[in-house]
């Protein structure tokens, strides 16, 4: 079966952000995957003249070459309802463009979003990596489902530290935030710890 995967890109005013890190990416995919093939090169594309100015999001589509490249406005993910789903079946360690079991899951959970928790630890959502706040700073738990860009550089620049998070551990946290390629720690897309045994609500 032919495996596809995706690199999604985030271009502001028409610079492509964190480049070297999906191109590192893909690269290591192509050498699990597809050994005897060439390595696509992305650092070639262009950025339309219509994106040019604000934000869009970058699509690449790959396999053992370049399938396709897309762009459109990027728009946060609406999220009113979080919930924490205990799944120790679901797997995505690579960026693979099959994500239907990701997806059902949050489908058949009610939520608009869950978290992911295996065996009572914590690890992303369908679509991000999640960051926790507290008083002493900003966490990310070392059971992570994709060991995304951004979760790679914010662990490099040392803004977050990786820690053991358990479900029941999550009480000790004021904030939960979501990263992902195209959600910086700035962009604060979080979401308040507001009680014991936790519960998340939209802020």
């Amino acid at each position: 079966m032919r495996l596809t995967f995706f690199e999604t890109i985030k271009v502001v005013d028409g610079v492509f952000c964190n480049l070297p890190l999906h191109s590192d990416r893909m690269k290591r995919t192509l050498v699990e995957f597809y050994p005897y093939a060439g390595i696509p090169k992305i650092d070639g594309i262009r950025v339309p003249p219509e994106c040019s100015s604000g934000v869009f999001k970058c699509r690449v589509t790959y396999s053992d070459c370049i399938e396709g490249v897309q762009y459109e406005p990027y728009y946060k993910k609406v999220i009113q309802a979080l919930g924490i789903v205990e799944d120790p079946g679901i797997r995505y360690a690579w960026k693979s463009v099959d994500r239907e079991a990701l997806s059902r899951a949050v489908h058949s959970s009610g939520f608009d979003e869950v978290i992911f928790a295996q065996n009572g630890f914590v690890t992303d959502t369908s679509f991000s990596n999640v960051v926790f706040q507290n008083s002493k700073g900003l966490f990310t738990p070392t059971t992570f489902l994709l060991d995304g860009t951004k979760r790679q550089e914010l662990l490099t620049r040392k803004v977050v530290c990786e820690k053991e998070i358990r479900v029941e551990d999550l009480y000790q946290y004021d904030r939960l935030i979501l990263i992902n390629a195209m959600l910086d720690i700035s962009d604060d897309y979080c979401f308040e710890i507001l009680t014991r045994p936790p519960q998340l609500a939209s802020l």
